[in-house]
């Protein structure tokens, strides 16, 4: 599918400069990129702001199931919080256990979690997470 947009709309996409709510939702099952930058003065009348061509290519296999993705959606939105909303669905022994059986390093500091570890602890929460 390619979309027409505002460029910063389409970096939140595809996760520039990191990822956004908007990005891990779409991750687990479109790879996402943008494929051409078009000047303004290809639209007439010109547009305000900077446009590009989305490109998102849905993955053959999805990273979870897809019965999962309105979980997932509310996993996101209540871990954005901060890692505060995320010891509201696991207990900080549990992230760090989880992460560590992935090989996958602690949250650091900043807070800034990758998508790997937000899959993995979605996944931890599906099995043993707070209910």
């Amino acid at each position: 599918m390619w979309l027409i947009m505002e460029k910063g709309a389409a970096k939140r996409f595809c996760r520039l400069p990191k990822d956004s709510l908007s990005s891990l939702t779409l991750k687990p099952f479109f790879n996402s990129k943008i494929i051409w930058y078009f000047n303004r003065q290809d639209f007439h009348p010109a547009p305000k702001v900077d446009v590009v061509m989305l490109e998102l290519k849905r993955k053959e296999k999805f990273d979870i199931p897809f019965s999962l993705e309105r979980q997932y959606k509310n996993f996101l939105e209540h871990g954005k919080n901060g890692v505060r909303g995320l010891y509201r669905l696991l207990t900080p022994k549990q992230i760090s256990v989880a992460l560590k059986l992935e090989k996958l390093p602690p949250i650091p500091p900043t807070g800034d979690i990758s998508y790997v570890q937000w899959l993995c602890l979605f996944r931890c929460w599906c099995k043993y997470g707070k209910k």
